[in-house]
C-alpha cells in the first residue's frame, strides 16, 4: 500500500492485491484498490493518479509511506511524475498567469453610479461649484453638435460613447485638425 500525507492528513491510500490493512473507507480515495499484485520477480513501476486518491492538483505532499502485508518487497526510487502538458494547455496556463498579473497590477478606480432620483443640476456662477445659479440644466449635448441616440439614456456613459462614435461629427473634425 502507498499512503500520502496531504493537506487533510494521511487519508490518501492506494493498494494492490488483497485488502489487508484496514485504514480508510474501501473503494474511496482513502483506500483505493489498484488491481492485482504486480508480477513477482520483475521490477514494476507503480503509478497512482493524485486526484484518484483525493489529492487536488497542485497540492503539497508532506509525507509518503510504503506499507506491505507479508512477503518481501524491494522499493527503488520514488517520486512524483507530472504529466506532460500539451502546447495548448501550456499556452492556456501562460495566458491565465498573464491575466492574473494584469488583474493584480491594475489600479483601483472610483466607480460612480447615478443617484435615484437624480439630483438637480444648475449652471454655476463663474464656474464656482459653491455658487449655483437658479437656472436648472438637464443632461444632453449642445444642439449644434447633433443629438444623442433617441433610445439612449442621458448619462455620462452615453456621452462618452457618443464622443467616440463614428456618427459624431466632431470625431473626424478633431482628427483632421490634429493632422493639419
Amino acid at each position: 500500500m502507498l499512503q500520502w500525507l496531504g493537506p487533510n492528513g494521511w487519508n490518501h491510500r492506494a493498494y494492490w492485491g488483497g485488502n489487508h490493512i484496514d485504514w480508510g473507507a474501501d473503494k474511496s480515495p482513502s483506500r483505493l484498490p489498484m488491481g492485482a499484485l504486480p508480477q513477482t520477480g520483475k521490477w514494476v513501476r507503480l503509478e497512482v493518479e493524485a486526484t484518484a486518491v483525493g489529492l487536488p492538483t497542485g497540492s503539497q505532499i508532506n509525507g509518503w509511506a510504503f506499507t506491505q502485508f507479508d512477503g518481501n518487497v524491494h522499493w527503488d526510487s520514488a517520486g512524483i511524475v507530472t504529466a506532460p502538458q500539451s502546447p495548448a494547455a501550456a499556452k492556456l496556463t501562460a495566458l491565465k498567469a498573464e491575466l492574473e498579473a494584469v488583474r493584480r497590477d491594475a489600479p483601483t478606480v472610483m466607480v460612480m453610479a447615478e443617484m435615484n432620483p437624480r439630483r438637480k443640476t444648475f449652471v454655476l456662477t463663474r464656474g464656482q461649484y459653491d455658487q449655483p445659479s437658479k437656472q436648472e440644466v438637464t443632461p444632453g449635448i449642445p444642439a449644434v453638435l447633433g443629438a444623442l441616440p433617441d433610445d439612449a439614456e442621458a448619462n455620462r456613459m452615453t456621452l462618452a460613447q457618443w464622443l467616440v462614435s463614428s456618427q459624431n461629427p466632431l470625431t473626424a473634425r478633431v482628427a483632421v485638425n490634429r493632422y493639419w
